[in-house]
């Protein structure tokens, strides 16, 4: 390999590299400060997506507080019920949503799957608009999958913190180096 091409190979690398460093500096920026969109806006449905802390009881907060007039909670495990649900739901038992307004979703595993079983429930309920509750660094690829699988759905975002995910902590590090990647290759995959 000749001088000029390995300095042009080392020249591409670095330039992928650096990119690929300010593209993580952007989502972390973006992960620390987004906010849920108008929490004075309604939707036709509340969509929470399961696999970190708070993201089921802000949707359930949301439904209680008449954000939406049904919830659907999607990639729950098929041995959890509604009732289990508002068992552990730390609200009092007067605030308790009853369980016709809340439909489970069993079938995803992941988030591209997540958004086909949103997009199959909100087809039989007639739904176009929606708020999407999941984690603040889970939210910019869910919503990449939202959009991609219902790109006429009215999509609000609402972002939830984990208690246990501070910025300090070593764990935060690990799982938004991991979701930015995930959320690159997720942006790829849609735009091929």
């Amino acid at each position: 390999m000749s001088k000029t091409l390995q300095r042009i190979t080392l020249y591409i690398t670095l330039s992928i590299v650096l990119l690929w460093m300010t593209g993580y500096a952007a989502f972390i920026l973006h992960i620390s400060t987004v906010k849920p969109d108008s929490n004075i806006k309604n939707t036709d449905a509340i969509v929470v997506l399961t696999g970190g802390s708070n993201r089921i009881n802000t949707g359930l907060n949301l439904l209680s507080a008449h954000a939406a007039p049904e919830l659907f909670i999607s990639g729950v495990n098929k041995n959890v019920s509604v009732e289990k649900l508002l068992a552990m739901w730390p609200a009092g038992e007067k605030q308790k949503k009853q369980p016709c307004c809340i439909t489970l979703g069993h079938k995803a595993q992941n988030t591209t799957q997540n958004a086909q079983e949103a997009r199959e429930w909100t087809g039989q309920k007639d739904v176009t608009s929606l708020r999407l509750v999941t984690s603040h660094y889970h939210m910019p690829r869910a919503r990449l999958e939202f959009r991609n699988t219902m790109p006429s759905m009215n999509i609000l975002i609402h972002p939830v913190i984990p208690d246990d995910l501070e910025i300090e902590d070593k764990g935060f590090w690990h799982i938004s180096f991991e979701e930015y990647n995930k959320t690159l290759l997720t942006w790829v995959r849609l735009q091929l």
